[in-house]
């Protein structure tokens, strides 16, 4: 129950955080419950030295979450030093202590360890796990977005050679084809103009700079082609890509779970094992009394 225990301290210890920021921040008895806190967590790291050794504490199979809550023990003990040399010193407003207050807050991951925020650990070790999944599917999004901005650039500067050659008011050009050739700079006067507007087709809606639909004009103007081209391409990064690495993810996830049981099944394992083997030694050290005890009464009996 001492994870348990410890995690309801550390949850605690960041609503303080966030109430002394808001509540009073100048109210000294914040200190004093950042001090009690801090205690809390010396007295936790003592705990488990003691019982498990300092080698095994710091080096065993544990060491980089042991090693992260020493850490961030030190930065709590750093903050209230630079507290009481800052109060009497007057320099409790340098940068080297607001950073030391908000490291404080890194502490929050500690939770993440314990059984009931399992599925929560699953979900953010399955998105570290998908970031080499996210990255190349980043890549190869960028890479096909970048096609179709240089072939709308090039689509759209041929058409401004025979759209609304005699003015954006004469009768040959139509309203959508004027709207376009309006807002053509805007839309696609280069590459990178013409990916930003792919890419807010595919997450922002494929408006105009008016607000208006894009789709609607580009229909009107360049004819059901187009817009047939632009579906096939959405469905492609839409059910194709982002399903590929929503799929990725789930795996990543699944098999980070069944990594983690059969991780919490050999620790229970090897605790068990660690309590039998105490046992032991201890009914041995009883016997070993025990017959001692059996035969000095023999012997003074025998006397």
């Amino acid at each position: 129950y001492t994870d348990s225990v410890i995690g309801l301290v550390i949850l605690l210890n960041a609503l303080v955080i966030g109430l002394s920021c808001d509540n009073a921040p100048d109210w000294h008895g914040w200190s004093y419950i950042e001090s009690a806190f801090c205690i809390m967590y010396i007295l936790e790291i003592c705990l488990k030295v003691s019982s498990k050794g300092l080698t095994n504490h710091f080096c065993g199979e544990d060491w980089a979450w042991n090693g992260f809550d020493a850490a961030v023990v030190c930065i709590a003990i750093a903050d209230l030093i630079f507290k009481v040399v800052g109060g009497l010193s007057g320099l409790s407003n340098i940068n080297v202590v607001r950073v030391a207050r908000l490291a404080r807050i890194a502490k929050l991951v500690r939770v993440l360890r314990l059984h009931m925020f399992k599925e929560l650990t699953l979900m953010v070790n399955g998105c570290i796990a998908g970031l080499r999944t996210l990255f190349w599917a980043i890549v190869f999004l960028g890479f096909f977005i970048y096609c179709l901005g240089v072939l709308l650039q090039q689509v759209a500067s041929d058409s401004e050679e025979t759209w609304c050659q005699d003015g954006l008011l004469s009768e040959r050009c139509t309203p959508s084809q004027r709207h376009l050739e309006m807002y053509r700079d805007q839309l696609f006067g280069s590459v990178g103009r013409a990916m930003i507007t792919v890419f807010r087709c595919y997450t922002d809606g494929c408006s105009s700079v008016d607000g208006t639909p894009l789709i609607v004009h580009i229909w009107n103007a360049y004819g059901p082609f187009a817009v047939g081209c632009y579906v096939l391409c959405t469905l492609f990064v839409i059910f194709g890509i982002f399903n590929l690495v929503a799929a990725i993810f789930v795996e990543n996830t699944i098999e980070f779970a069944k990594r983690d049981d059969d991780k919490r099944r050999a620790h229970r394992r090897a605790e068990k094992a660690r309590v039998a083997r105490t046992l032991q030694q201890l009914l041995g050290l009883l016997m070993s009394n025990h017959d001692d005890v059996v035969s000095a009464s023999l012997r003074t009996h025998a006397q």
